[in-house]
């Protein structure tokens, strides 16, 4: 159960999101965790996230978050609200309705606090998943995605705010699958966003990514990254890691500068690059398959 702030749905009572077995559950405001150590789990048959809804974690010590069934139906959140503490957001099957975003917050609230969030749930449905810090106070952490999302056909937008997080995929089916139809801002890395890929991802030709400035792709050793939509950079865009980064699609709105650090750049179509500038640094490969 969780304890909740400015509850006034009739799904709550006595302050408390006292949630029965076998009840489905609805709600457009924000459910506070206890201030303790212990990890806890929603036991209402589902949770559904209406307009302002939220969840915020304030247990300390690293708890985990279980919601097994929740679906998010129009803007709603979840947040580590605990400075210098990580927590872990869990569940069966998480949904997000068409036209919906499903917000995954670390708010730190100085230079020297450091929050990580993990969201190992699944992700299914259309809508939009957006990573961020939410603010600008300059703290530092990592989002990160372990959950099987191969049932999440909608939009990923990572923010950073600060400068100082990242955002990690690290697991097997973390990346979402492709749209069923081409959708140019399908992937969005806004300033300075670090993206780290720790397993493999293969990202479909309906799948368009837009990169603002400062983004960083990094793909650790052994792993293969395929970029199969088009990419919209006006700044380029940086690769880091031993891994290998294919980019299979057609590009001309990628300009700028491409600088290659470590690893491997692999182009699988002739306009791979756009007019872009590629610069490939000291022992690293590049490899041309068009």
């Amino acid at each position: 159960s969780f304890t909740g702030l400015s509850l006034s749905s009739s799904a709550w009572s006595n302050g408390r999101a006292d949630a029965v077995a076998g009840v489905n559950y609805e709600t457009g405001h924000l459910l506070r965790t206890p201030l303790d150590g212990q990890s806890y789990a929603f036991a209402g048959e589902s949770l559904k996230m209406l307009a302002g809804g939220s969840i915020l974690y304030k247990m300390t010590y690293g708890g985990t978050l279980n919601v097994p069934l929740m679906t998010i139906a129009s803007e709603a959140a979840v947040s580590n609200g605990q400075g210098n503490y990580p927590c872990t957001f869990a569940g069966n099957l998480w949904t997000i309705e068409s036209g919906a975003v499903l917000k995954c917050k670390i708010d730190a609230d100085s230079y020297t606090d450091t929050r990580n969030l993990t969201l190992t749930a699944p992700l299914a449905g259309s809508g939009k998943l957006l990573l961020t810090d939410g603010n600008a106070k300059h703290g530092q952490g990592a989002i990160t995605g372990k959950g099987e999302n191969g049932g999440f056909k909608g939009a990923l937008e990572v923010d950073n705010y600060s400068g100082n997080v990242e955002f990690i995929v690290d697991g097997p089916v973390a990346w979402p699958s492709d749209p069923d139809v081409f959708q140019a801002d399908a992937v969005r890395f806004n300033n300075r966003v670090k993206a780290v890929f720790n397993y493999d991802a293969n990202s479909g030709a309906n799948r368009g990514l837009t990169f603002a400035n400062g983004v960083v792709l990094d793909i650790l050793p052994g792993r293969n990254v395929s970029l199969g939509g088009a990419i919209v950079a006006a700044n380029g865009f940086r690769k880091t890691g031993e891994g290998t980064l294919s980019l299979r699609g057609d590009s001309p709105q990628l300009t700028g500068a491409v600088f290659v650090e470590s690893g491997t750049l692999q182009l699988a179509h002739k306009g791979a690059m756009g007019t872009a500038h590629l610069t490939m640094g000291t022992q690293t490969t590049l490899s041309l398959d068009v």
